[in-house]
């Protein structure tokens, strides 16, 4: 990948332009979120966080975690495959329902965990037709049930990578000095 942002989308290969155009969005959103992690410490990435509970170990598993659930559970209907215990032992929520800390890992560990996500995300979405990318589908969720449409769930999820981006500089930098 290039050391600077991407300042046009050059659609995915493989699948139709549409689509790969949005998985090129979504590859963006991930360069920006490594470039901001890209020199965090073993102690940065499991330490308390100055403001809330959440580390940056904490939110890297969350964020790759949500495109399983969103990919596997919501948009093909199904579970994520058994292969991906070892790395995603939950989701997504512990049993006290907080966000899934992991700890003792490496940054290469997360990034590989993100890039694992990912690759089953685009296996999921690269081989549909535009149709079936647009069309329609009842989403169950936790929080409630409702229509979405693959289109809009790379698009969410684009957004909910941003945001977490955004906690994630702040806990990179620390507290002002």
């Amino acid at each position: 990948m290039n050391d600077v942002p991407f300042y046009t989308i050059t659609p995915i290969e493989g699948c139709d332009e549409a689509i790969g155009r949005w998985l090129a969005a979504l590859e963006d959103a991930r360069f920006r979120t490594i470039a901001a992690i890209k020199e965090a410490s073993p102690l940065d990435l499991d330490g308390a966080p100055a403001v809330g509970r959440n580390t940056i170990g904490t939110i890297l598993q969350h964020i790759a975690g949500t495109e399983l659930i969103w990919g596997y559970q919501r948009v093909r209907g199904t579970v994520v495959p058994d292969e991906l215990s070892a790395d995603f032992p939950t989701l997504d929520l512990d049993e006290n329902g907080l966000l899934y800390h992991p700890t003792g890992l490496s940054l290469d560990d997360y990034q590989r965990r993100l890039q694992v996500a990912r690759d089953h995300l685009v296996d999921i979405l690269k081989p549909m037709s535009v149709e079936t990318f647009r069309a329609p589908f009842r989403c169950v969720a936790e929080f409630g049930t409702f229509d979405a449409t693959p289109e809009a769930v790379i698009n969410h999820l684009i957004q909910h990578e941003s945001e977490h981006r955004a906690q994630l500089t702040m806990l990179a930098l620390g507290p002002a000095n």
